[in-house]
This record gives structure tokens, sequence and C-alpha cells, in this order.
């Protein structure tokens, strides 16, 4: 059996948890796109707010550095929670799916 082959084979596990999967993607992209707005807010109090001392924009720029930090954080426990839930229900249908065939094949393939 070709490599591929094998690949497809492993990754029909995961069908039955695809929402699962696209859930696990979303949180990945948001997990993505909030490390890479904090530096950008960094870069914008450096540019703009320090030199034009503004204050109101300054506290704008902590409430979204506050939002952001509480979405990292809960989007990590959502992924953390979802990757453990998919890893153990495939796992769980692989080995059943091995079982199964164990049975049909008979007696003598048990030892």
């Amino acid at each position: 059996m070709s490599k591929v082959k094998i690949y497809w084979w492993t990754i029909s596990y995961l069908k039955p948890y695809r929402w699962l999967v696209a859930w696990l993607v979303l949180c990945g992209l948001l997990l993505t796109s909030s490390e890479l707005v904090i530096p950008k807010l960094i870069q914008y109090f450096i540019d703009v707010i320090l030199p034009q001392e503004d204050y109101r924009l300054f506290g704008y720029l902590l409430l979204s550095f506050g939002v952001i930090c509480i979405l990292l954080f809960i989007s990590s426990m959502i992924s953390n929670v979802l990757q453990r839930i998919i890893r153990e229900k495939a796992a769980r249908d692989l080995q059943f799916s091995v079982f199964q065939n164990l049975r049909k094949l008979g007696f003598s393939y048990y030892e």
C-alpha cells in the first residue's frame, strides 16, 4: 500500500468529527491572528500614541490589548480541549476497528 493511501486511511477516522476539526482550525486561526496583532499594537503605541501623548487613544489601546489577551487565553483553552477530544475519539475508533478486524480473521490470528 502506498503512503498516500495509508495517510487517507488514517485521516478517514477524523471524518465523523469534521465539525470539531473545523472548530479546532478556527481556534487556531484566532490564536495566530491574536498573536500577530499584539506586536502591531505595540508598534502603534510607539509610532502614534507616544509622540502625540494621546491618553484617550492609549486607554483604547489598553482596552483592546486586554480583549485580545482574553481571546487568546480562551481560544487556547478551547483548542487544547478540542485537540484532546479529537485525538482520544479517533484513537478509540481506530482501536475498535482493529479489534473488529481481528475478530473477522479468526482465532488463529489472536496468537
